[in-house]
């Protein structure tokens, strides 16, 4: 088993000068054998979405080109791939 350490988003308090939610991040330790996909985050919003086997998932605060060579995906494919990107085998 492979596990990689990542910075979960977390929707926090509402700010109201800014006019949208706060986001804080928290440490996360992923199983990388059970990720199915990730993607970017919707809109503008800087990270990356992640999805699980079990079809749960979560946003982490690192771009989608760092979650790639934390799970062992060359990032350079990328480019090539359509979003979001399936994880065919599972990452040793």
């Amino acid at each position: 088993m492979k596990f990689v350490s990542l910075n979960m988003v977390e929707r926090g308090a509402y700010d109201e000068d800014a006019g949208a939610e706060l986001e804080t991040t928290r440490p996360v330790v992923v199983n990388a054998a059970n990720v199915r996909c990730f993607y970017p985050r919707k809109g503008d919003a800087v990270g990356t979405r992640i999805t699980f086997a079990d079809g749960g998932g979560f946003s982490v605060a690192e771009e989608m080109v760092e979650v790639a060579r934390l799970l062992g995906v060359d990032p350079d494919v990328l480019v090539a791939m359509p979003t979001p990107l399936r994880i065919a085998a599972p990452v040793a």
